[in-house]
């Protein structure tokens, strides 16, 4: 099934789409929604990376990319309506960009486009074909094994991606219940002082951890830079300094009261 965009049904902002540089890459829908912003609906959806065609940055096999746009329902209603009562000759424009479907897997041809936090986003290629679906929604899970070395790759990086994302919430739960445990006690005179310092110094060190890992890490991407196990590297490195994190906190707080022998 072939999804096409307009220029005038898909609403871009013109600097962009003009600073914008063409990506062509195959990819699974995940996480899409939709949000009414006036006339407009907006359309959302991350997509994973398992092929690419054409890219001018670093996107490669295992990526989550971000892919908006949106749509003036009223105008496309209204194009609809004067084809209808004048047909022009010649080939009939693009259809009207549609939300995608989750799990879908699509040939996308998108333009990238960086925002002011150096972010990147991408937006349909307007006016040409934009997203072609290749295989319909799909149940199954993106952190398997088995394949071909590309796409044994990208299931490596999900997997990774999805395990740090394991190790990062424990870790934030366990933030959560110290704060929580510490505020409990701020209201006591003769302990508010101690607890009070225990929570700024646990989350000015939390900072400067945070900086360590990610600057430590992106060390370790560089050493197989440009090669596909840059970004695995990556991801792993994080985990095993967030999981470290973890033990170091909780030994710490074990400690605490414990009498120490001089």
């Amino acid at each position: 099934m072939m999804l096409g965009a307009s220029t005038a049904n898909a609403v871009v902002n013109p600097e962009s789409e003009k600073a914008g540089t063409p990506v062509v890459l195959k990819c699974r829908v995940e996480r899409v929604s939709t949000e009414p912003q006036g006339e407009l609906t907006v359309y959302s959806a991350y997509c994973r990376v398992m092929e690419v065609t054409r890219s001018p940055s670093r996107i490669e096999p295992g990526d989550l990319i971000h892919i908006y746009y949106g749509v003036n329902q009223a105008e496309i209603d209204r194009q609809a309506r004067e084809m209808q009562e004048n047909p022009m000759p010649g080939p009939a424009p693009a259809s009207a960009p549609r939300p995608l479907e989750d799990g879908e897997v699509i040939i996308a041809y998108l333009k990238e486009v960086r925002g002011a936090d150096g972010n990147r986003s991408y937006l349909p290629n307007i006016g040409f074909q934009s997203f072609e679906r290749v295989a319909a929604p799909s149940a199954v899970t993106h952190c398997e094994e088995g394949g071909e070395a590309a796409v044994i790759m990208a299931n490596a990086k999900v997997c990774a991606e999805e395990k740090l994302l394991e190790s990062e919430q424990a870790l934030t739960l366990y933030m959560a219940e110290q704060m929580s445990r510490i505020e409990s006690q701020l209201g006591d005179p003769d302990t508010e002082l101690a607890f009070k310092g225990r929570a700024e110094s646990l989350n000015a060190s939390h900072a400067a951890w945070h900086k360590y890992r990610d600057e430590t890490c992106r060390y370790a991407y560089f050493q197989y830079f440009p090669g596909s196990m840059a970004r695995l590297e990556e991801l792993t490195c994080q985990r095993e300094l967030t999981n470290k994190r973890l033990v170091q906190l909780e030994l710490i707080s074990s400690l605490a009261g414990t009498p120490i022998d001089y």
